[in-house]
């Protein structure tokens, strides 16, 4: 088996932070605009509700490709790992730009979704390896400063792309802007130090099999099919003929248990290198942060789900004011994170500020300012709390577990929500719109566009509402 050596790149520090802080603008400013596209998307093709299930396969590929990512990024190089997450990034959109069916929006979605995570966690251990612990959750905030500035500047382009129906360009536009920010400034000078793999014998497929050993690769994909299988039937089954009792919703939750079962034994029997390994298992403090994030995201799914969509229809708001309100949750945390961050610092309390954190956050029903508010001062004692449990050569591993289970409560909360939506929904409609046909429901029931072109005090528009 191969070692691992390093060397510098002699690159100075100031391009780092320059190239970071460029790609986290660009990062922040899709963040802010493309989510509000979705709905649409869907709606174009008439499967609105199939939203949900993109969220959850969307949760589902973000946890399972980043520990791939890190592994990427520890075994072979940073950069490597921030090439290979731009590749699948503009593929991605470049497929929702040009589909032609929801079945290319979904694939656009998974590409994109590996891209986006690889990104997001590149730049997370790119921040973790040049700041301090005692900084670490002040500087990690830094980045999420341009949400600031976009959410604004994001509800102007919004509004202005939906006005033209152009959703389309929506998204093409960053198969453009994300390359040229990228290509020339963050692969070339991402990091100060280049991770080598060096092979006994140096050759291409040697060197490739030990990427692929210390990468866990077959444990990855047990993890994430196991997941796959028992999460979609939630959003499954309620399309399938006689809903939970047909076999292939069964056939799922059977199989998902037992890849569950057979990921367990690799972890424990098999892999040299595995993604859990037992000393993170007797890491109490790292198991209790995996447990509270969990929760935590699957209850923030279940909330936002079909939020946006539901604003769209009962309220009566310009796009620009829609995005206004989908980014709001966004901006509160962007703004308080520095705060979270700097209050970690000098108090040293990451378990009193996340306390706080969940504390505000269970007071979600008086604004997403305050679910915003919490999920800083959440987000900063996790991050600090689970980096600080162990050692440096284990940073970026963790980084990626922590977002692996943290993806997976964002799946099971996605999953719940499209249950309960496509579940109580069409019924609700029939019962406040009697006057359509099952055809006429099943259409707004597909799309929230169609829904939109119904003046407000319409009594279908009202109906809808009412639903």
């Amino acid at each position: 088996m191969g070692s691992l050596t390093t060397e510098k790149s002699g690159l100075p520090i100031g391009w780092l932070y320059a190239s970071v802080a460029a790609v986290a603008y660009v990062y922040s400013l899709d963040q802010n605009i493309t989510p509000n596209y979705l709905p649409i998307a869907a709606s174009a093709y008439g499967k609105h509700s199939s939203i949900g299930t993109i969220f959850t396969v969307e949760s589902i590929i973000n946890g399972v490709s980043k520990p791939f990512i890190a592994k990427i990024a520890d075994v072979i190089s940073r950069p490597s790992a921030c090439m290979c997450s731009l590749v699948f990034y503009t593929a991605g959109y470049l497929m929702i730009a040009l589909s032609s069916s929801i079945t290319h929006v979904i694939t656009g979605c998974m590409l994109y979704t590996v891209g986006h995570s690889g990104l997001n966690l590149v730049t997370d251990i790119i921040v973790a390896d040049i700041s301090s612990l005692k900084w670490r959750g002040f500087v990690l905030s830094l980045t999420g400063l341009p949400f600031l500035v976009n959410t604004f500047i994001g509800a102007e382009i919004v509004n202005a792309v939906l006005k033209r129906n152009a959703w389309r360009w929506g998204y093409g536009m960053f198969v453009i802007i994300l390359p040229v920010v990228t290509l020339p400034r963050y692969t070339s000078s991402i990091t100060n130090t280049t991770t080598q793999l060096e092979d006994e014998d140096g050759t291409y497929w040697n060197r490739l099999k030990n990427v692929i050993v210390r990468m866990d690769f077959g444990g990855l994909v047990l993890i994430g099919i196991s997941f796959s299988l028992l999460l979609l039937p939630l959003t499954l089954a309620k399309s399938a003929q006689r809903d939970w009792t047909h076999p292939s919703m069964l056939v799922m939750t059977v199989l998902g248990v037992l890849f569950i079962s057979v990921f367990m034994l690799n972890e424990r029997l098999w892999t040299q290198y595995p993604l859990f390994p037992s000393r993170f298992i007797r890491n109490r403090t790292l198991l209790i942060i995996i447990f509270i994030d969990f929760l935590y995201f699957m209850s923030g799914w279940m909330r936002t789900n079909y939020l946006s969509s539901y604003v769209y229809i009962v309220k009566d708001w310009t796009p620009r004011e829609w995005s206004y309100f989908n980014n709001a949750t966004t901006f509160s945390l962007c703004i308080l994170g520095p705060v979270a961050g700097l209050i970690q610092r000098y108090t040293h309390r990451y378990k009193t500020l996340q306390v706080t954190g969940l504390s505000i956050r269970l007071m979600q029903v008086a604004s997403q300012v305050l679910i915003g508010a919490g999920g800083a001062f959440n987000v900063a004692g996790s991050r600090v709390a689970s980096q600080a449990s162990v050692p440096h050569t284990d940073l970026a591993s963790v980084v990626a577990i922590l977002a692996l289970c943290t993806q997976f409560g964002s799946a099971t909360g996605s999953a719940t929500a499209t249950k309960l939506w496509r579940t109580t929904l069409v019924p609700c409609l029939i019962k406040y719109l009697p006057w359509l046909t099952n055809e006429e429901i099943q259409e707004l029931f597909g799309s929230i566009s169609k829904v939109r072109q119904y003046p407000y005090n319409d009594p279908v528009r009202q109906g809808v509402i009412k639903g």
